[in-house]
């Protein structure tokens, strides 16, 4: 007698739940996009019904002691550093500049220096064709008159993000610059002349959207990245023959007096 085998049973077939819940979505200029009160968590959308009370702001951090030295140590150019505007495609003023640049880096005026490279309009990063990379600020004030005087009638006004990352530092507005180091996680990669404060990252990006009244202005952010440097990096980031606070009067009087040239 032939035996005939006992069909397997068929699985059962998986009941799914509600779809979860998708975010609003709201209208831009640039088209419709997720409501910035909703979050993504784990590949789920969750919906922010309630989003509370602002975060404590926390305090500014105190500083190691030995941020200054791992800058000194570091096989980066970290501390101040230079961004030139020029035209980057006459070959012959990329030339002078780069000739310029290497003559101060043979006589170590500066640390380095790179064009192009990530930086100017190739990049989409007009205002910073070259970044010159020296350290201390009193220093790098005394390379910014050297470069504007040097590379007379080759340097163009200032641009792009430049205008906005970084601070005027030869005393014509041609030259400038911003502090920059990679090595302080108390700082992110950006700011105003000064990293912006990792502790007030949440607050710049989100929160002054949400408590508009109680998150801090910018220039209570600023304060707080300048009271830092001061404390970790002393002279080496404020200067002694110009100060940070100098070179920040500077940059409003030049931003000031040319939108009135444009109006």
């Amino acid at each position: 007698m032939l035996r005939h085998n006992k069909s397997p049973e068929q699985p059962k077939k998986r009941e799914w739940g509600p779809a979860p819940p998708q975010p609003p979505l709201k209208s831009t200029e640039s088209g419709w996009q997720h409501d910035p009160a909703t979050v993504l968590s784990n590949r789920a959308v969750r919906e922010v019904v309630d989003i509370g009370p602002m975060p404590k702001i926390r305090p500014v951090p105190t500083p190691k002691g030995d941020e200054l030295e791992r800058i000194k140590t570091s096989r980066y150019p970290y501390g101040w550093k230079l961004h030139l505007n020029f035209d980057p495609y006459n070959p012959d003023i990329v030339k002078a500049v780069d000739d310029f640049l290497a003559g101060l880096k043979q006589d170590g005026h500066i640390k380095s220096f790179k064009i192009g490279q990530g930086g100017g309009k190739e990049a989409e990063a007009p205002g910073k064709e070259a970044t010159v990379y020296i350290g201390p600020l009193d220093q790098t004030a005394q390379v910014a008159e050297i470069v504007s005087s040097g590379l007379q009638g080759v340097l163009l006004p200032a641009e792009g993000d430049a205008l906005t990352d970084d601070v005027p530092i030869s005393r014509d507005g041609l030259v400038w610059g911003r502090f920059a180091t990679r090595t302080d996680r108390n700082f992110i990669n950006y700011g105003n002349g000064v990293p912006l404060l990792e502790v007030d990252f949440d607050n710049a990006l989100y929160w002054r959207k949400k408590w508009p009244e109680t998150a801090l202005t910018d220039a209570q952010m600023l304060s707080r990245s300048t009271e830092y440097a001061i404390a970790a990096y002393g002279d080496f980031f404020n200067g002694t023959s110009v100060t940070f606070d100098q070179l920040m009067a500077h940059k409003q009087q030049y931003l000031t007096e040319t939108v009135a040239q444009s109006t």
